[in-house]
């Protein structure tokens, strides 16, 4: 009996500990601000639909669901500038320097603005290691002042010229479809007396852009344009400009190689029949005075 006693008393006071220690935690907590989750002083702000949710008004500094994380701007790292935190990860952070300084802190002075190295109407700007470095305009090369004049037109030779014919400048981009050209003189058994190829225009300002009241075929500043008469594997005259320009031509080799130019992606027209070009001012006249300007800037310089 006595140790049934003993038992009884031992339920009730288990009992009795489990009740106060539930009721301990219930009254502990009250909803999603009490005890108070944000830190830093940040303010907590509960859900009015859910009490048990919270938002917490982070103090300047710091970020995260309860102001735990510290922001990049912090330690306020720009030195000379203005510091924003980056909404993609309120941890890092990017400066808006002052006037002359860069840097991603903003605590180097700008080296452009010391010494401006560039030449030519060169840009100056910063790389990655903070250093000044040029960004040249059209024709004009070489990282540290743009220095140098950039001619990217080359010679081409080929047996399919005819003897007597004008040495060969072209841009170097077309050399490839120059090799389709020989491949289509070869094919229709002809040479080709070149006339006319690169050329120079003789005003060094207005010679950088199209003009449509240039009567010379804009394929020739760009070193995309070939002017031409047709000869025969023994170097002889076959057909001259009267000829090409009859409809339909007389001779069958000159008809061979006008109708296959447009099989390989050249351009000729019967209002201009002894010359051939890619055609790219009429394709993209932007892109077009781009190369014109490179070429006539680039190669004012070179003897041709």
């Amino acid at each position: 009996m006595k140790q049934v006693l003993i038992i009884l008393a031992l339920a009730i006071f288990f009992a009795i500990a489990v009740d106060a220690s539930i009721f301990s935690i219930f009254k502990k907590y009250k909803n999603g601000c009490d005890p108070d989750p944000c830190k830093h002083k940040a303010k907590c702000l509960l859900d009015t639909k859910n009490n048990t949710q919270y938002t917490c008004n982070c103090t300047d500094g710091y970020h995260g669901k309860n102001c735990e994380l510290k922001t990049g701007c912090y330690s306020n790292p720009c030195k000379k500038g203005k510091c924003m935190n980056l909404k993609s990860n309120p941890s890092d952070f990017v400066c808006t320097c002052e006037k002359g300084i860069v840097g991603k802190k903003c605590d180097t002075d700008n080296p452009c603005l010391k010494k401006n190295p560039c030449k030519n109407g060169g840009q100056c700007v910063v790389d990655d290691k903070l250093k000044a470095e040029c960004t040249c305009p059209l024709g004009w090369t070489g990282s540290k002042t743009c220095e140098k004049r950039f001619c990217n037109i080359t010679s081409f030779s080929s047996k399919l010229f005819a003897k007597g014919s004008a040495k060969v400048y072209i841009d170097k981009e077309i050399e490839k479809r120059m090799v389709d050209i020989e491949g289509l003189a070869k094919l229709c058994h002809v040479k080709l007396l070149v006339l006319k190829s690169f050329t120079l225009h003789p005003d060094p300002v207005k010679g950088n852009e199209f003009d449509a009241r240039d009567k010379t075929n804009p394929g020739f500043y760009t070193g995309q344009a070939i002017q031409f008469q047709i000869y025969n594997s023994e170097d002889k005259l076959e057909c001259n400009d009267i000829c090409l320009a009859k409809i339909p031509i007389p001779n069958a080799g000159a008809k061979c190689f006008v109708d296959g130019l447009h099989a390989i992606k050249w351009k000729w027209s019967i209002l201009d029949p002894t010359v051939f070009s890619t055609g790219h001012h009429v394709a993209n006249l932007t892109a077009y005075n781009q190369i014109r300007t490179s070429h006539q800037v680039g190669c004012k310089d070179t003897k041709f």
